[in-house]
């Protein structure tokens, strides 16, 4: 999960090198509701409410999901060939294996920004 914003200059999105869990955990850490921020295109600083930062599906974690997904699926096609033989149950399970963790990686990345962004903080007018 990446944190994303909307710059009010250019109107395109940029992302924080920072994660939180949590738009609390980031007023924790902060210490105010207020977070400066730089816009990746213009270079346009700007201070950012928590609310106006969201979080997105992090690519990086696909990429991950399906290389292990593949290192998986490699290993068992080697031990099933080696031990067993071929077989064509254990080559259905290893397809399905293979092509239900990035699904899997994919559900989770969604859920975890799908619960940073249900969560507001109040907001106070200065």
């Amino acid at each position: 999960m990446r944190l994303a914003f909307t710059c009010r200059k250019c109107y395109r999105r940029s992302t924080l090198s920072v994660t939180y869990s949590s738009r609390e955990e980031a007023k924790e850490v902060l210490g105010d509701e207020f977070m400066q921020t730089r816009c990746t295109h213009c270079k346009h600083p700007e201070n950012k409410h928590l609310n106006d930062i969201y979080a997105i599906a992090d690519w990086r974690v696909y990429l991950i999901g399906g290389t292990l997904a593949g290192m998986v699926g490699l290993v068992l096609a080697f031990f099933i060939l080696q031990l067993i033989g071929i077989l064509v149950i254990f080559v259905y399970l290893k397809i399905a294996l293979i092509l239900s963790a990035p699904i899997l990686f994919w559900k989770w990345q969604n859920a975890k920004a799908h619960q940073f962004n249900l969560n507001r903080i109040e907001r106070h007018v200065r």
